[in-house]
């Protein structure tokens, strides 16, 4: 949110949502501005004393929706956000929501990852396959990617192989050595498609 206001942006509005409730519609309908634009329209059918044809709208100040959710929560939430006049919106995820299934249901949601988690070159398809029989790389692979770059890092260090602004293309993301105590970091960005990613700015 620091980050959004130093840009200029701002938060409309915020919710949480209930865990392990399947039916999120009503507080997304409240947080879309869908409630209100049906109350307006009851509150005029019972002054006019009459109906008529209506189609709810939701507000008109949202740009994007942030959805903080893991993979399975989200995939309840938004299809609902969908329902609820938000097709049209982007919505962006941290990569809590990927859980290495594309899904339909998330369909064009954006979030960035480590490149072990998601990119689907050559080069990293064939090392977690190299490494697939190991317990930690598929039951923790982000952890997995963390200690593999420390390792290189490590090594690099070590051997005097790495200076002070060297890149490194790492597992859990491209890395850069900034000053003797700061490793910088800069995540790979997708979309999400109903058959797997594509590849998306930040």
């Amino acid at each position: 949110e620091t980050a959004l206001r130093a840009s200029g942006g701002a938060v409309v509005r915020a919710e949480r949502y209930g865990a392990n409730v399947n039916d999120q519609s009503k507080l997304i309908a409240s947080l879309m501005g869908v409630s209100a634009s049906d109350e307006r329209h009851a509150a005029l059918t019972a002054v006019l004393g009459v109906k008529s044809e209506f189609e709810s709208r939701r507000r008109g100040d949202i740009d994007m929706v942030f959805v903080g959710a893991r993979a399975q929560d989200a995939r309840l939430l938004v299809p609902q956000l969908r329902f609820n006049r938000g097709g049209d919106l982007p919505v962006y995820a941290t990569a809590l929501i990927y859980d290495g299934k594309p899904s339909a249901d998330l369909s064009g949601v954006r979030f960035c990852d480590a490149p072990w988690m998601i990119d689907a070159g050559a080069d990293w398809s064939a090392q977690r396959a190299a490494v697939a029989p190991l317990g930690s790389a598929t039951a923790s692979p982000r952890l997995f990617a963390m200690g593999r770059d420390a390792y290189v890092l490590a090594a690099g260090l070590a051997q005097a192989r790495l200076r002070v602004g060297d890149p490194v293309d790492g597992a859990s993301g491209r890395l850069e050595w900034g000053s003797s105590t700061l490793i910088r970091r800069t995540l790979a960005c997708a979309q999400i498609a109903g058959d797997g990613l594509r590849a998306a700015g930040p």
